[in-house]
Parts: structure tokens; sequence; C-alpha cells
């Protein structure tokens, strides 16, 4: 478990943040913004050498409805770019994906990826399988609001957690395209706090307990 990190929407001062971070054993931390204070602070109170880093090429590029070739080309770039710099054992690189490059989600063994999602997974996923990388998803419940809201929280049963299922899902999507044992990572998850429907500070700290207690209690976790 991890935190998302922004910088460019004004912040505490750097090195408090990084301090609170640490204090309170965060190990993954994502940053939308490259900052090289930030990255120094993390070196310090972290120590150099304790980390697994990746990159991250484009954002969700079937959602943004970005050309995939583009996004694909750039994504080979920056792995020759690491390999070249002698740090591929060090950095992995991968695509952030959102959960709309699949279809056929329920049940989630049967889902497939779309077919603007078939045009990045042809070219990626042999790559971030033979670089070691991992595949990377973005999941956020929140969103589907045609699902009961118990669901969508993780409140109701364990086999309808809208969020366990999406993971599953993931999973599924690339067992049937023949990724079976490809890492997956969430990158992104969580729930609005303000200025939406359903949107509030306890229904995002009930959905970010459930989160947790699947990542620390499924045993769906030993595929993830």
């Amino acid at each position: 478990m991890g935190v998302g990190v922004g910088l460019a929407f004004g912040h505490r001062p750097i090195n408090d943040m990084v301090g609170s971070l640490h204090s309170t054993n965060v190990a993954y931390i994502k940053m939308w913004d490259f900052d090289t204070s930030f990255l120094e602070q993390l070196a310090s109170q972290y120590g150099n050498g304790n980390f697994d880093d990746q990159l991250c090429v484009g954002n969700e590029p079937t959602l943004n409805k970005l050309d995939p070739p583009t996004v694909v080309a750039a994504f080979k770039k920056m792995v020759n770019i690491v390999r070249d710099a002698g740090l591929a054992d060090l950095v992995k690189v991968t695509i952030p994906h959102s959960a709309d490059m699949m279809t056929n989600t329920y049940p989630p063994s049967g889902a497939i990826f779309t077919s603007v999602g078939k045009q990045y997974m042809n070219e990626v996923l042999p790559i971030l399988q033979q670089t070691g990388s991992v595949f990377s998803v973005n999941l956020y419940t929140y969103l589907n609001r045609d699902v009961a809201l118990t669901n969508r929280l993780g409140k109701g049963s364990w086999s309808n957690s809208l969020f366990r299922n999406m993971l599953l899902a993931t999973r599924g999507a690339l067992t049937n395209f023949g990724y079976a044992s490809l890492p997956i990572i969430v990158g992104e998850t969580g729930w609005a706090t303000a200025d939406g429907t359903d949107a509030n500070v306890q229904y995002a700290n009930d959905y970010l307990h459930h989160v947790v207690d699947v990542v620390r209690k499924d045993s769906l976790t030993d595929l993830v």
C-alpha cells in the first residue's frame, strides 16, 4: 500500500511532507510531478538505494483517447533510454491503464481487452514481461454509479466487492491474453471526499479500509 503525491497545487514544505511519509512507514510513493528536491528528500530520509523505481509513460491512454502508436512509441523509447543508461535492473517502465480498456468483466474470469486496448497489449505486454516490469491499472469504484453503493464501498458481501472484482477482471484479461503471471499493481484508487454524488470523508474512509482488507486478507493477492 502507498500514497500518491501531487506537488503542483501547493503543499507543505517538502522535508516535512517526506518526514510524515517516512514516520508513518509509507513504503510506496507515486509522484505526478517531477521535483528534484522531493527526490533528494526521499533519498535523505529513506536512504539511497532503498527504492524500486518505476517510470510511467502517459496515463490512462484509452480513457484519454490518446493515439496508441504514439504512446507505444514513447513507451519503447523510454525503455531503450533506461537500458542504454545501464539502469534496466533498477528502473522499470510501464503505462498506467484505466479499467475501460477491459470488457466482459463479469464474471471476472471472462474479462478481455477491448479492441483499442489490444492495440496497446500486443506491443506493451511482451516488453513488460521481458524487462521484468509490471502491469499498472487505476481502479476507481466511485465512478461506477450503476453498481450498488454498498458494493462500490466494499460493505456488501466479499464476492460482490467491486474493487475486488475489478482486480480479478484485470487478472482475467491478462490471463486470457496469455500473460497470466504478469505482476499487477494498482497505481491509483480512492474515493471523492467532496463536490460529487456520494462524495464524503466517511465513504472515502470506508472504501480505503476495504482496499486495505482486500490487500491484506484476500488470497487473490497471491496473483497480484
